[in-house]
């Protein structure tokens, strides 16, 4: 049986559109690698499977850096956690299907491509991350974790 509430007790919102209206599969499928990138891509544990329940998300640390892991459906996501508009963690917002929204000022997000749903405008996107279940825990690439610079959580966009 399906719960009808969310995590946060509350019926959730339909919405109108969902982030598949922009996004293309295979193209911006950050689980979708070509083998020869699969290859060489040193992918890392983050968590178990059973550490995030279906319709949930939770933020990971990977060399200090805060990513937010998503589960829709049994399908996992990673993308950005800080939200480009004030930093707020998405892992901590509102997951409506595919889609989160910041829980300060409702911006909401692709969890699959990280595409920022309200309005094209492409500086606004967060980036999403190549991510894999083996047997029972999830792990995501470190090749593109490892190459930042910075604690989206400590260094967020200004407002």
């Amino acid at each position: 049986m399906v719960n009808a509430l969310n995590r946060h007790g509350r019926a959730p919102i339909v919405l109108a559109h969902t982030c598949l209206e922009r996004y293309q599969p295979g193209l911006d499928d950050p689980i979708a690698l070509n083998s020869d990138a699969a290859d060489m891509a040193e992918f890392v544990d983050i968590c178990m499977v059973s550490d995030i329940p279906i319709g949930e998300a939770r933020m990971i640390l990977v060399n200090e850096v805060a990513f937010g892991v998503f589960n829709v459906s049994g399908a996992f996501s990673a993308i950005d956690d800080a939200c480009p508009h004030a930093g707020a963690s998405l892992s901590h917002g509102i997951v409506e299907g595919d889609v989160v929204r910041c829980r300060i000022h409702h911006w909401r997000f692709c969890i699959r491509s990280g595409t920022y749903l309200d309005e094209m405008k492409p500086s606004c996107n967060v980036r999403s991350y190549p991510i894999r279940v083996v047997g029972d825990q999830v792990q995501i690439e470190l090749d593109n974790a490892s190459s930042l610079n910075c604690n989206p959580q400590q260094d967020p966009k200004p407002t």
